[in-house]
């Protein structure tokens, strides 16, 4: 990209980038602690997250903003960080019963609650696609889990509307109101307008450039020109808010298919892959991580933010470590037992 486009931008995507050959030294620190104790750690930093996040979240829409955004300033990384701690309490609570379960449940709930009060709407269905992996990817300790789910699902619905129902009801109906105002129209006053406007000029890059794109120096500037024309007002954002149009914008196909491959394979490498104990919260790490990722950059930003570039470092070196150590040797031993 920087022989095709000569510009100092594409040095960021290049240090951005270069994190995610973090993982290889991670996992080579991994591998020195035992993978059982390094997941009960993780499930223990999770539940004291979620509680955090929850905190910080109330406070900030009741006496800082309307919206909740942690400590980034964006709802959206904080927002994908509360959905990955509410995913490790559930699957935490999944994996014992009685007493023990019970405070992973109120960590999924209070890291619920925190996802509700970003007001990211696209991670109200992402945070139950996170719940379903969960329930299918954990082999549960309890013979409830119907009972389960629906006492969670009570219990996130009482204690958000509580604590923000009023928010609910203001972007949902904000999003309503925006499609009676303008429909799908481009816009740069309406949420809805904006991402329009944002995949409309998507699509226009892409058709100057489909190969190679337009570099990210030139991607960037293409949007806002491209948003000036369409709603007469610059836009000053990074990325197009799909990661398919930004990836082709950028960098071509061959970003595409760099982007696609990093979101994507996790999920795929696990297919047929068989495990117990700290592997199966492995691969359940990375079938989620997949699901949460592609959602996310679906309707938002994926990759190019500090946090969220980071948080998908950590969690393929941990779901790695898992399933590398205790679990493929539960999995071997599996597959000879069945063979048997």
């Amino acid at each position: 990209m920087n022989v095709i486009h000569p510009d100092g931008g594409n040095l960021v995507l290049i240090a951005q980038r270069a994190s995610f050959l973090a993982i290889l030294p991670l996992l080579a620190a991994y591998r020195l602690s035992p993978p059982t104790q390094t997941l009960v750690a993780l499930e223990y930093g999770a539940l004291a997250g979620a509680f955090a996040a929850v905190a910080i979240a109330i406070i900030q829409i009741k006496w800082v903003e309307p919206r909740a955004s942690g400590f980034s300033g964006n709802p959206g990384p904080f927002a994908l960080a509360a959905t990955l701690i509410f995913f490790v309490n559930f699957t935490a609570a999944l994996r014992r019963s009685g007493r023990a379960a019970a405070p992973f449940h109120l960590g999924a709930v209070a890291a619920a609650v925190a996802v509700a009060a970003s007001g990211m709407r696209s991670f109200w269905i992402i945070l139950f696609a996170a719940a379903v992996i969960a329930l299918f990817g954990q082999k549960r300790a309890n013979r409830t889990p119907l009972a389960t789910v629906a006492l969670l699902a009570a219990a996130v619905a009482a204690v958000a509307w509580l604590a923000m129902g009023d928010r609910f009801v203001m972007r949902f109906g904000a999003l309503y109101a925006d499609l009676l105002a303008n429909g799908l129209v481009p816009d740069a006053e309406t949420s809805l307008g904006r991402r329009v406007t944002m995949w409309q000029c998507g699509l226009e890059a892409v058709a100057q450039s489909p190969w190679f794109g337009l570099g990210l120096v030139g991607a960037r500037g293409f949007l806002a020109s491209c948003s000036q024309s369409l709603t007469g007002t610059a836009f000053a954002t990074s990325h197009y808010h799909n990661f398919a149009l930004h990836a082709l914008a950028v960098g071509g196909i061959p970003e595409l298919a760099a982007v696609a491959a990093m979101v994507f394979l996790p999920a795929l490498v696990t297919f047929g892959v068989r495990a117990e104990g700290t592997g199966r919260a492995g691969i359940a790490m990375l079938r989620m991580l997949t699901a949460v990722y592609a959602l996310a950059g679906a309707t938002g930003i994926m990759f190019g933010n500090d946090i969220q570039d980071l948080a998908f470092v950590f969690v393929i070196v941990l779901a790695l470590h898992f399933i590398g150590n205790d679990g493929l040797r539960s999995s071997n031993a599996g597959l000879q037992k069945e063979d048997k």
